[in-house]
């Protein structure tokens, strides 16, 4: 379209020109082509007292004006006929370039915490104005920092290299700061410790962390050794912080004075003395007659610390210790050792300058700090000892001797091959024992049988040993020199028997000393000589059958008993 109007106003021009300089007197000139920035306007400038024609009609404030404003969006050469009075006409023109505004671009909007600052960033000009310059470090750069304590709309002006002007705006939002509370200041004692509460946000930060259980919840124990300022970091959910402090004052310490310690002989009181404080307390409180006082009387039985905690006018406290020497002494253990064994005495504890043992008897010296002790049966020792100081003290000490006793219980048998000796442990069952035999024999049995031959001896030996390792033996001899089997040799025979079942008499028994029945036989005869009954050994019984087993008739019988070389005979009766 620019170009369709740049035709037409050249052939007008043509025309007018051709005309004028045939018939026009005057000339006019509009000046040198104009720039003005997109959406300004200017004003062109003609003589008065003639009449105006412009072209185009585009962006003109009037068309026939002398001097118009004229706002054109684009390039325009703008023309204008200048028709005097005569009614001659001259025509001009006039070139206005318009340049475009810079693209001026600012952040984006922004939230800051109150007493916070941020950037501003402008772009896209040459040179910038701020507005309003309000807490902004310089209003004339493209970044200042801006910290304004209210929600602040900032407005940049560019200006680029042909002196177009644009703008653009940022607001910034101001959030308020959450009211961070560290809480109450407090006073607290040395080496105790106190709980912090701060409040007002959502994340907490101890600023110095010292002594501080942790820095980064709103209640951590506190346990500072010398007086100290807590600052606390409070963050809202906002992101936004503000800090507060609490002090913590620490006390001077208490200082507690129990006095001098001493020395004291054994059940005698002594007076405390504590200084330091306004209130007392003495332990262990079962050696004070008053626990709560400062100069209680103590009654120690041993070597003792005391110790009294003061409590000062702030409520702090302190301890003291105090330590009472008691003159004690002591001598071993209660031991035990067998018969014939000794110790040596050994006096413990305190120094002492007089010792005295009693009883006498197993102490090879009475007046010695460490005689030897050798009892014979068991016995309580008593040391009374004396110190320089006119202190006495006493101790015991019970020596047990075990006596361990061998014994031995026998049986005396008579059997077929020589006497039989029954041997039984009866010492005590937990005792180690050994037997022993002249024979060069040994047995570790409780019980246990020897044969001893006829005419022969023996002797034996129990030995036994307890678990302390004390030991005993008793010893049994067995004189059988002259004793042969037939000095043992007895026999029992019933005349008569009645086999009829009524629990009496209904054996024919024969009865032999010791075990002799273990080489005895026993045969019973009818009058007629027929064998009616034979046996050997353990059973030298007869029932009254014969050995089909039926019942003997009444009558005489006959019986032969054979032991060993020797035998016996003769009759009975038998009834029913």
């Amino acid at each position: 379209m620019v170009y369709v109007r740049n035709i037409f106003a050249l052939i007008l021009i043509f025309c007018l020109t051709f005309q004028a300089k045939s018939q026009c007197l005057f000339t006019y000139d509009l000046g040198p082509d104009v720039y003005l920035c997109s959406g300004d306007s200017i004003q062109l400038i003609t003589p008065v007292g003639h009449t105006y024609s412009w072209t185009p009609n585009y962006n003109i404030s009037s068309n026939s004006a002398s001097s118009p404003y004229v706002k054109p969006d684009v390039d325009t050469t703008y023309y204008v006929s200048v028709t005097d009075a005569n009614n001659c006409s001259v025509l001009d023109s006039i070139n206005v370039f318009v340049n475009p505004l810079p693209i001026v671009s600012v952040s984006e909007d922004d939230t800051i915490c109150a007493g916070t600052a941020t950037q501003l960033i402008a772009s896209g000009a040459l040179s910038y104005t701020w507005t309003p310059n309000y807490n902004l470090t310089n209003n004339t750069i493209p970044y200042p920092i801006a910290s304004p304590l209210i929600d602040t709309n900032y407005i940049v002006n560019g200006l680029d290299a042909n002196g177009c002007r644009n703008q653009d705006t940022i607001r910034i939002k101001v959030l308020p700061l959450p009211v961070a509370d560290a809480g109450q200041d407090t006073s607290i004692c040395p080496g105790s410790s106190v709980q912090l509460n701060a409040s007002g946000g959502h994340i907490y930060q101890w600023l110095n962390p010292v002594s501080l259980s942790n820095f980064l919840i709103p209640d951590p124990i506190s346990s500072p050794l010398d007086s100290s300022k807590y600052i606390v970091q409070v963050t809202d959910l906002n992101g936004c912080q503000s800090i507060d402090s609490v002090f913590i004052n620490v006390y001077l310490p208490a200082k507690a004075d129990a006095g001098f310690s001493v020395s004291s002989c054994a059940d005698t009181p002594i007076q405390l003395n504590a200084s330091g404080g306004i209130n007392y307390s003495w332990s262990p409180s079962d050696y004070v007659n008053h626990q709560n006082v400062f100069n209680p009387m103590a009654f120690p039985d041993d070597d003792m610390n005391f110790i009294v905690q003061v409590e000062d006018s702030n409520g702090c406290f302190d301890v003291d210790t105090m330590r009472i020497t008691v003159f004690k002494i002591s001598i071993n253990n209660d031991t035990l050792f067998c018969e014939g064994d000794s110790i040596m005495g050994f006096v413990d504890g305190d120094p002492a300058t007089v010792f005295l043992w009693s009883p006498s008897n197993g102490i090879s010296d009475t007046s010695s700090f460490e005689p030897w002790i050798k009892p014979s049966e068991t016995t309580t020792y008593t040391l009374n000892a004396t110190n320089a100081q006119g202190c006495s003290y006493q101790d015991d000490i019970t020596i047990t001797i075990p006596q361990p006793e061998a014994i031995i219980d026998t049986n005396f048998i008579i059997g077929c091959e020589g006497a039989i000796l029954e041997l039984n442990n009866n010492s005590n069952s937990d005792f180690l024992f050994n037997w022993n035999f002249d024979d060069g024999s040994s047995s570790n049995l409780n019980n246990l049988e020897k044969i001893i031959d006829y005419n022969s001896n023996l002797t034996a030996q129990l030995s036994v040993q307890d678990d302390n390792g004390c030991t005993d033996t008793s010893f049994l001899t067995y004189n059988g020199i002259g004793l042969g089997f037939d000095d043992y040799y007895q026999i029992d025979i019933p005349n008569v028997f009645t086999p009829n079942n009524d629990g009496n008499n209904d054996l024919f028994k024969v009865s032999l000393p010791g075990r002799m029945y273990e080489c005895a036989s026993l045969s019973i005869y009818n009058q007629w000589g027929q064998i009616q009954f034979y046996n050997d050994g353990n059973n030298l019984n007869w029932d009254g059958t014969n050995n089909s087993g039926i019942a003997a008739p009444q009558g005489t019988y006959f019986y032969t008993v054979s032991i060993k070389h020797e035998s016996a005979s003769g009759t009975f009766q038998l009834f029913r």
